[in-house]
């Protein structure tokens, strides 16, 4: 037995299609916002964290030009905790990169 759709049916249809579009289209858009405000944030803390290690030197050479002793510990680990968060940075701001194909 062959039921046809009647026109209100037929309208009832389309505007689920167009509001199923329009959800995708809005699931999308959530997601690109959401990868770039997550790249935003990353990207901070590591900054953040950069200025508070090299907060931390400043401080001691300042306190040891007065006393003239030894900075070396803390300057390198500001160096190494520098490398790490800049190549942190970098790999994440190239793996959540919203491409313009994406966003369009």
């Amino acid at each position: 037995m062959v039921i046809k759709k009647t026109e209100k049916q037929k309208k009832l249809s389309e505007k689920m299609k167009r509001e199923l579009e329009k959800s995708k289209q809005a699931a999308k858009e959530f997601e690109i916002q959401f990868k770039k405000s997550l790249n935003i944030a990353l990207v901070t803390g590591f900054g953040f964290l950069i200025a508070l290690t090299w907060k931390e030197v400043i401080i001691e050479i300042v306190n040891k030009i007065v006393q003239q002793g030894p900075i070396a510990g803390k300057l390198i680990s500001a160096l190494v905790v520098t490398f790490v968060c800049v190549i942190g940075i970098m790999a994440v701001s190239k793996f959540l990169v919203v491409k313009e194909e994406e966003a369009d």
